[in-house]
């Protein structure tokens, strides 16, 4: 599979390293399936600055969440830096 854009919903699919857009997104919500224990999942901004990082825990592959509720992520560029396994689901508003 290969990053990618739902339109319909205003979500990315991410299940491997490389450039998601270069354009200012706001992130309302992350979930993050990984494959196995301990997967790491890093985005990072157009800056190569770290936006957003989840690991799931060390002895199960639960699903990661986290929702941004009241603020939202404000992230100019976004980027997947690391994705050990699985698969991210990123909600922008």
């Amino acid at each position: 599979m290969a990053n990618t854009f739902v339109s319909s919903s205003n979500l990315y699919i991410l299940d491997e390293t490389g450039a998601v857009t270069t354009n200012p997104c706001v992130i309302e919500r992350i979930v993050y399936f990984p494959a196995v224990a301990a997967d790491d999942l890093i985005l990072n901004n157009a800056a190569g600055g770290n936006a957003v990082l989840l690991k799931a825990g060390a002895s199960d592959a639960s699903p990661v969440q986290f929702n941004y509720a009241g603020y939202k992520k404000r992230v100019h560029g976004l980027t997947v830096n690391t994705i050990d396994g699985g698969t991210a689901y990123v909600y922008l508003r």
